[in-house]
């Protein structure tokens, strides 16, 4: 069995979701392990069945466990709830409730980290990414998790020459995941706003994947890039396939992909197709997906342009 548990968080740690629940199924019907237990969690969660995910974890009674098992099965279960349940205020509290039981509460706050950035607090994310990196006892995931979080966050505020010391940091914790497209956007963001699309397409090319939520949110990322580029065919192309895919999910990359592809149609000079990708970005926008607000004001002025309304247009979604 424990070579079933280690295989199948190899297979979590490079992103092969269905590879990770077989075998920590498999290492299950041998008997219960609290290892094998969060691996398939985690591997249903990211593939974006986050109630599977929820039932798996309360298999597991928080009182008998020790510190390091209880940040082990919290974290999940917290990111589980903000993300793929919609339930950010809910994960955000329970999360605060368990850091008041431990006493080293460093991988908590990285994953609190997160959720600021996530919920629009870059600058709150900056500031619990820095107390995170300069404990000397965080552990990797805890590094990996705060740096991929401040990565992006520093970009998204303009402080382009913190992005790639951040993103090296994060890869090195060795804990990628789908942390890697959070460090992968920081790193495109900062190359696209300093005007070097090449780096940005160099960045993208490294997170090609065949199925699953991951290969939906590469596409996201490239079609950005497209986006910039002025490739709007290319751009609408990814986003018509990653959209619809990541709607079952509960990622924040979701609402995002609607949001570029309104833009895209509205550059298009596709009107109505604009709308309807902007009403479905809308509707699934809210308090987990809030670092992307600059990029729905952007939709919903590209789509008046595109429907020829000047009230509506980019001068009034700037004011707002």
């Amino acid at each position: 069995m424990p070579d079933l548990v280690d295989a199948a968080a190899a297979a979590l740690a490079r992103g092969d979701l269905a590879a990770a629940e077989e075998q920590a199924r498999s290492a299950l019907a041998d008997g219960t392990s609290l290892p094998a237990l969060l691996t398939l969690a985690q591997a249903l969660a990211w593939q974006g069945r986050g109630t599977e995910a929820d039932a798996v974890l309360a298999q597991v009674d928080p009182a008998g466990l020790a510190d390091d098992e209880l940040i082990a099965w919290a974290l999940p279960r917290a990111a589980n709830q903000f993300w793929m349940l919609d339930q950010p205020e809910r994960a955000t509290a329970f999360l605060r409730a368990i850091r008041g039981r431990l006493s080293s509460a460093v991988t908590i706050d990285a994953l609190l980290c997160t959720f600021a950035m996530n919920a629009g607090g870059p600058q709150r994310a900056l500031e619990i990414a820095e107390s995170v990196l300069s404990c000397d006892h965080a552990e990797d995931r805890a590094v990996g998790w705060a740096a991929a979080a401040a990565g992006l966050s520093a970009a998204r505020m303009g402080r382009f020459d913190q992005v790639d010391g951040l993103a090296a940091r994060a890869g090195a914790a060795g804990h990628p995941g789908v942390l890697r497209f959070t460090l992968a956007y920081g790193q495109i963001t900062a190359r696209l706003m300093t005007g070097d699309i090449g780096a940005a397409d160099a960045v993208a090319e490294g997170l090609v994947c065949d199925t699953g939520p991951s290969r939906a949110i590469a596409l996201v990322l490239r079609a950005d890039i497209a986006l910039a580029r002025g490739a709007l065919d290319e751009a609408v192309e990814a986003l018509r396939e990653a959209a619809p895919a990541l709607s079952t999910t509960g990622y924040s990359w979701g609402p995002l992909a609607w949001m570029l592809l309104a833009q895209a149609h509205a550059q298009q000079g596709r009107a109505v197709d604009a709308a309807k990708a902007l009403s479905r970005a809308e509707s699934r926008h809210g308090l987990k997906s809030m670092l992307f607000a600059p990029e729905l004001t952007l939709a919903r002025a590209w789509t008046a342009a595109a429907r020829r309304d000047p009230r509506r247009g980019a001068d009034r979604q700037c004011v707002r």
